[in-house]
């Protein structure tokens, strides 16, 4: 096309495109950066939860010798509870009923704060506690998997 190859049309183009993205693109601001890092802290806290829906299986029916029948019907059980709850759970967040309280202001903590800062503690006991059976009984394994699970 007039003595110019597609290749050079192409890359021509690809330059432009560069060089729009370039000039639109902005540092990241402090409202990005604090996103950036509140998404970090939430997604921090799952960490301990997930070795434990990896491992959970292994560690209750190997180590501990629980009943994998017994077992699987309390994961299922509590799976189920956890689908009917999570939309609760999920509405009350969004509602920010937590900011009600008079020590959780939206405006200074926002409506996710609370929920990751009262959720954290309970998480990480549930968590490290999963590990500690206080028994190798066999009620007393389904009653502890169950209150890990939840």
């Amino acid at each position: 096309i007039n003595g110019v190859t597609l290749r050079q049309k192409m890359s021509e183009g690809a330059t432009i495109g560069a060089r729009r993205c370039c000039r639109q693109s902005r540092w990241p601001t402090s409202e990005t950066k604090r996103l950036w890092l509140f998404a970090a802290a939430a997604m921090g806290i799952w960490g301990p939860l997930s070795a434990f829906n990896f491992s959970r299986t292994t560690l209750y029916v190997v180590y501990f010798g629980a009943n994998v029948t017994a077992l699987s019907v309390v994961g299922f059980i509590m799976g189920a509870i956890n689908a009917l709850n999570g939309p609760s759970f999920a509405r009350w967040s969004d509602a920010g009923i937590l900011n009600r309280w008079k020590i959780f202001p939206s405006r200074t903590w926002g409506r996710r704060a609370p929920w990751i800062l009262l959720g954290s503690p309970i998480q990480a006991f549930g968590a490290a506690a999963m590990w500690l059976p206080p028994s190798l009984h066999s009620n007393t394994l389904l009653l502890w998997y169950a209150g890990c699970y939840a």
